[in-house]
């Protein structure tokens, strides 16, 4: 397209008027017409979200650029086809778009339009959520990720299985990779050894895992913060996550619920009370190597949970007993 196009020579606020008409293929097809248009138009998403529900999927795109676009692809199995549905939110208003895709399974369906936006994302998405995906769609998605780089800062997995989280697990670049939020479909499940030898479990910062227990607590040592549950927790634990910490000029909290408790883990002294809801507190204060002004706090409570977190030493008691550590 010539720099001269009446197209391209249209104010802002007329240009968008057409482009609210226009689909994400369509603004797709645009930016391929000229460099101008490549540029300008930035259709690019942030977060991509998918959900199954028996006989159904949702797609759901999201973004933060000037439009506030987010595209919904709801994909339902029906009779010698597909009943598919767009719904278009783009500065505050909607659009909505109905189709039947017949002979089309609406696993393949999904799967098509997410290879499209995949295949011409620019920049790093800031987070995938997948959340009850079926085996069958799964195993469709696996076959997509791995041509394409899975450059992503969060990642949340809900209701997937251990077998299914270390699959998946590896079609997501370590590099990029910061945040991650975990939930099992199985409570008695347990993550399995391979996930932390993964570069991508290596590379996060930031943790959630809800009712998988941890076997192994020297595996999460290296984040800066972690929300999660233990199978069991013993003296060596306490001693070897306390002296990570310490050492750690990131670190910032560590909350562990868990199973079991060795009974003599615990040192000596501590400051107890208790909270607003009754429960019993006990708390040790520990000097942090890299700053004189933070220090290291470890609370145990009776509801199973201990946290590790890293305050400020004007936010301690006057009454506590501030430790020292060698490392």
């Amino acid at each position: 397209m010539s720099a001269d196009h009446p197209l391209l020579r249209l104010p802002e606020v007329p240009m968008e008027k057409i482009l609210d008409y226009c689909s994400y293929r369509d603004i797709q097809r645009l930016r391929s017409t000229c460099h101008h248009l490549q540029s300008s138009l930035d259709p690019s998403m942030t977060t991509i979200s998918i959900t199954t529900y028996p006989g159904e999927l949702e797609l759901r795109l999201n973004s933060k650029n000037h439009r506030q676009e987010t595209l919904i692809f709801h994909f339902k199995n029906i009779r010698n086809g597909c009943a598919a549905k767009m719904i278009v939110k783009r500065n505050n208003r909607r659009k909505r778009v109905k189709k039947f895709l017949e002979d089309v399974d609406y696993l393949d369906a999904l799967c098509a339009d997410l290879r499209i936006f995949l295949s011409r994302q620019r920049g790093i998405l800031e987070k995938i959520e997948l959340s009850q995906v079926e085996m069958e769609l799964f195993e469709k998605l696996q076959h997509i990720f791995p041509s394409l780089p899975l450059k992503v800062h969060e990642i949340r997995l809900i209701a997937l299985s251990a077998s299914q989280i270390l699959s998946i697990f590896q079609f997501f670049d370590a590099n990029h990779l910061k945040t991650m939020m975990i939930l099992t479909s199985n409570p008695s499940d347990n993550l399995d050894d391979a996930i932390f030898d993964t570069e991508q479990w290596k590379s996060i910062k930031i943790c959630e895992v809800t009712d998988f227990r941890i076997m192994d607590l020297k595996r999460i040592s290296h984040f800066e913060n972690f929300n999660g549950m233990a199978k069991s927790v013993l003296v060596e634990d306490v001693k070897y996550l306390k002296k990570t910490f310490l050492r750690s000029a990131n670190f910032k909290r560590c909350k562990l619920m868990y199973d079991h408790i060795s009974d003599d883990w615990s040192t000596t002294d501590p400051l107890i009370s208790q909270n607003r809801h009754g429960l019993t507190l006990k708390r040790w204060y520990f000097r942090c190597l890299h700053n004189e002004e933070k220090v290291l706090t470890l609370e145990w409570n009776s509801v199973k949970c201990i946290t590790f977190e890293v305050v400020k030493i004007s936010e301690i008691p006057s009454s506590a007993v501030l430790r020292e550590i060698i490392c």
